[in-house]
């Protein structure tokens, strides 16, 4: 399992939001079945090693989160860029509405 989990750490910028969800759903299950077993070298080197594949896999994560939120403001941007008018229209309306 452990070899799979790796593979995917590797190729993770090329895998879908969904198969980063699996992967971090891996992981952590990987690491309850290991965190259950008796401390011993090998199993605190695997708890280690999982440790540091979730923080890679929270890191692609976050990643992700601040370059969808940076495509989206620029998408609004270029909203406002085209459609301005229209755009402060509508925020002057909701305002009065408010009133």
């Amino acid at each position: 399992m452990y070899d799979q989990i790796k593979t995917q750490l590797d190729n993770i910028a090329e895998l879908s939001d969904e198969q980063v969800a699996e992967l971090q759903a891996d992981i952590v299950s990987q690491f309850e079945m290991v965190e259950g077993e008796d401390p011993t070298p090998e199993t605190v080197d695997a708890m280690t090693s999982l440790a540091d594949s979730l923080d890679m896999v929270r890191g692609e994560l976050s990643r992700r989160e601040a370059q969808a939120a940076e495509l989206a403001a620029k998408a609004a941007e270029a909203v406002a860029r085209v459609k301005g008018e229209a755009t402060d229209a509508g925020e002057e309306m909701a305002m009065t509405e408010d009133q």
